[in-house]
């Protein structure tokens, strides 16, 4: 006799028939890095710092929250996610930047000017380990909003951008907050 499954179940059943490789790849990749060893960086208290930054940044940034009422922002940690643009659209500032575009809180627009000390590491080595952030790829940012500016695109329109000083960068992964990928260091 045979047992009538559910529609549900069914589904299940061929979904996993036809994902079976991602599903090992997945969970040969969440064994890795749970065996794999903590990080460590040359700096004692670093985690310290970090754990001040998170616990005070609001989720909910987003740029029209910031042109509605910009006094409430300047100063403030945020967090978002978002990517490095692949080319940044704004002309080039005297100091080291990046331009992140992303989503802050109930997924509204973020594009934002990230100003920093210490560029991040795009290919090479951070501390003691090697990390390669990729244009593209989604991170979690923290940062402090410092203005909005006005700035030049490379098509010539003029753009109004909130710009942060950027304090840490986190795998999207790492929702515990644990590992960052980069940490600015004037920021400590």
């Amino acid at each position: 006799m045979q047992l009538k499954r559910s529609a549900f179940e069914r589904v299940l059943l061929v979904v996993e028939s036809t994902t079976r490789p991602f599903f090992l790849f997945a969970i040969a990749a969440a064994v890795i890095a749970t065996l794999a060893p903590a990080q460590t960086y040359g700096t004692a208290g670093l985690s310290a710092d970090n754990n001040r930054v998170i616990e005070n940044a609001s989720f909910e940034f987003s740029n029209a929250r910031m042109y509605i009422d910009q006094n409430a922002w300047v100063g403030r940690t945020i967090s978002f996610v978002g990517r490095f643009a692949n080319i940044p659209d704004v002309i080039n500032d005297k100091r080291p930047y990046e331009q992140v575009i992303g989503e802050g809180g109930g997924a509204e627009y973020v594009d934002v000017l990230t100003f920093f000390d210490t560029r991040p590491p795009f290919g090479g080595s951070y501390g003691d380990r090697n990390v390669s952030l990729m244009r593209g790829e989604k991170y979690r940012f923290f940062g402090v909003v410092q203005k909005c500016r006005e700035v030049i695109t490379r098509t010539g329109v003029v753009r109004v951008l909130p710009v942060l000083d950027l304090l840490l960068i986190y795998p999207l992964s790492d929702q515990a907050f644990s590992k960052p990928l980069w940490a600015n260091p004037s920021a400590r």
